[in-house]
């Protein structure tokens, strides 16, 4: 009986250093996991920031990692929102390292590539995206 007893409480010491470890590699992923963590956020937006009369703009911030990507489709009538763009993510404490505004067929094409710290990284993008779709008008 007292042999028994003492196996048991092994296997229990052993289940507890297990559960130890478990916990342990579970803390980490979490960690890497939100780091590592990519998202995005599209909107189609309502305004007269369209390639045509009837067409919405398209908005798009993706992020992975530390980076933030913005793509935003308008008309040509509406170039100045590129500034606007790099005004916000400057803003917001992005780094832009690459930018790009492409015509054609009377559609223009902005994409900004930037930097972002990672703890923040969500709610920067959530909080860009919010501040590009109310510049733009409503985006859904």
């Amino acid at each position: 009986m007292s042999d028994q007893l003492g196996e048991a409480a092994m296997y229990i010491n052993e289940l507890q250093e297990r559960l130890e470890v478990l916990k342990q590699k579970r803390n980490f992923l979490k960690v890497h996991k939100s780091v590592s963590s990519s998202f995005s956020f599209r909107g189609e937006c309502e305004s007269n920031a369209g390639g045509g009369p009837n067409q919405p703009s398209s908005l798009e911030v993706h992020a992975n990692r530390s980076s933030l990507d913005v793509v935003l489709v308008t008309g040509v009538e509406h170039r100045f929102m590129f500034k606007e763009i790099i005004r916000i993510l400057t803003e917001e404490g992005a780094d832009v390292a690459n930018a790009a505004l492409s015509v054609l067929d009377g559609t223009v094409y902005h994409n900004v590539y930037s930097e972002i710290g990672g703890s923040g990284l969500e709610i920067g993008g959530a909080r860009i995206f919010e501040r590009l779709s109310r510049f733009l008008g409503d985006c859904n």
